[in-house]
């Protein structure tokens, strides 16, 4: 009897043991992946930045002054309900 029960720990032990591991195990994969992503973002961003700062000098933009409508809340609400 004592065999037998030993036997069954061991058991419930090993089969534990294997759970625990294989959650550790998809963890790091996940955790992994996460960094990675994020690593990847971030080199994309850096290369976006040089890109910008180097193509700032040749395609600088000037905006252009528009001057705005004036427009009366009355003439806006009218605009509105025509559309």
């Amino acid at each position: 009897m004592k065999t037998l029960l030993a036997r069954w720990i061991a058991n419930r032990l090993e089969s534990r043991a294997r759970a625990l591991r294989r959650s550790l195990r998809d963890y790091q994969r996940r955790e992994y992946a996460y960094i990675s992503e994020l690593e990847e973002r971030s080199r994309g961003l850096r290369l976006y930045a040089a890109w910008r700062r180097e193509g700032a000098a040749c395609t600088r933009e000037v905006p252009e002054r528009w001057e705005l409508p004036q427009i009366t809340t009355g003439d806006f609400h009218e605009n509105v309900k025509a559309a």
